[in-house]
């Protein structure tokens, strides 16, 4: 391997230009001898990737093309995709269930990224000592092996100042709203902020990706093609389609479209149990989130309780649902009651076998958290299972609609369903003295 560049501390540090023994050519940054920020990679056959890198690997957006025109485009995680600038038709939004958009608060749902306290994802690095305490007066380190002894907080400074020397400052800007909420994507978003300063080492415009907005690009590539048909096949319930898709090796089993809707969660959504149990083989992330916020359970909760499931209850001044409530049951009865009912089976079933995998009751809080869905349509089983999944039981409504807690609601819905909830909830150790925030509420007289 033959390297021109920049070097610091005896390491290669800052922009160089990489030479494999394979004939490839890679041009960029890199940090204390790994690949890091943007960069390009040239291979002899005429392809070229273009992209952030994170420890010598592909690590946010990037741009594979090829000598036919045609590019793959999109957020990379290695050497695939893990999400892609198109839409898949037929995907899943909350807003296409108002109801349950309702309970989403938008000021309580913002995240915004930060970097102060430790830029490059490092802590585990770091030690809590002064450079004084760990090593002898002139020694600033025992080795030159970074990749496996403690850096102290002063020599990341120290690489940090020097990698971004030659970089233009950056005016003052608002901070970065997170735009997934799914720890892998927030670490992708973190390390994309940190190198926004970089982004004229890119030739693409890096917003367009991050925004998914493909149309100033070249035809799809292989990756997005077979990433695209993944989602399509999971969502039609195309076993051999989607394993052969995951054997040719040409799509990652995590991929999402430009709204963080994935295979799992198409494949979830209409109950195919043995794709979702393919996916999950395959090593795709049970509580993977779309950009809205919601999990595969999340979704499969909304589309098992519908708004007409909820039983009324004292806590919400809902009464008067019961009769709706009763009148759906009614409506089920004369428009057969056989197909709701295996329907719903089915998606029980989806529901337990994703809690069964490691789902986590508690990664979705969009639309509510999943605990409400059940305790307000009076479903004790679901309740029980979800607190023996671990589901929090801390949690409120927003305060728009009153901040109650799943206790406020089980103890005021009527029939034998109120009590068991509350009984379940009640070993569950909850905070018996959390008051709803409805202190200043107006009742109106009683229609």
């Amino acid at each position: 391997q033959k390297y021109v560049g920049e070097f610091y501390m005896d390491q290669r540090h800052g922009k160089g230009i990489c030479y494999q023994p394979d004939g490839s050519k890679f041009t960029g940054a890199l940090y204390l001898g790994h690949v890091e920020g943007y960069g390009t990679l040239e291979w002899k056959d005429g392809r070229k990737f273009q992209g952030l890198y994170k420890s010598d690997e592909r690590f946010g957006p990037g741009i594979e093309s090829y000598p036919d025109g045609c590019q793959d485009v999109g957020l990379w995680l290695r050497n695939h995709l893990i999400k892609l600038c198109t839409e898949i038709p037929g995907y899943f939004s909350v807003l296409d269930y108002p109801a349950h958009y309702r309970y989403i608060d938008d000021n309580s749902q913002k995240k915004y990224i930060s970097v102060e306290e430790d830029p490059f994802l490092r802590s585990y690095k770091h030690l809590p000592f002064d450079d004084k305490d760990i090593f002898p007066e002139g020694v600033f380190a025992y080795s030159h092996n970074t990749d496996h002894l403690t850096l102290t907080r002063s020599f990341l400074e120290e690489c940090d100042a020097w990698y971004f020397q030659n970089n233009p400052k950056l005016p003052e800007e608002d901070s970065w709203a997170v735009a997934n909420v799914t720890p892998l994507l927030v670490r992708m978003q973190t390390h994309v902020y940190k190198h926004r300063c970089c982004q004229g080492d890119f030739t693409s415009d890096v917003n367009l990706i991050l925004s998914g907005s493909r149309s100033t690009y070249g035809p799809p590539g292989p990756r997005e093609l077979a990433s695209e048909q993944l989602i399509q096949k999971a969502a039609r319930g195309d076993y051999d389609g989607v394993c052969a898709i995951l054997r040719n090796g040409l799509a990652h089993p995590d991929i999402a479209d430009k709204h963080g809707y994935t295979a799992l969660a198409a494949a979830a959504v209409n109950s195919h149990n043995d794709v979702v149990n393919l996916l999950l083989d395959s090593g795709a992330d049970v509580n993977k989130c779309s950009d809205e916020g919601l999990s595969a359970l999340s979704m499969c909760f909304i589309l098992f309780y519908p708004e007409e499931s909820f039983k009324g209850n004292i806590a919400e001044r809902s009464l008067h649902n019961y009769k709706v409530l009763v009148l759906w049951k009614v409506l089920i009865c004369y428009s057969g009651i056989s197909y709701v009912n295996s329907r719903r089976q089915k998606r029980w079933e989806t529901i337990q076998l994703l809690l069964h995998r490691g789902a986590d009751p508690n990664a979705s809080w969009v639309p509510p958290h999943l605990l409400f869905f059940a305790v307000k349509a009076a479903d004790a089983e679901a309740v029980k299972l979800l607190l023996e999944r671990g589901a929090r039981t801390d949690v409120r409504l927003p305060s728009k609609l009153g901040g109650l807690t799943p206790l406020h609601i089980a103890a005021s819905i009527p029939g034998e369903e109120g009590v068991q909830i509350t009984q379940y909830l009640l070993h569950s150790a909850p905070d018996l003295n959390a008051r709803a925030e409805d202190g200043n509420e107006i009742y109106s007289p009683d229609k």
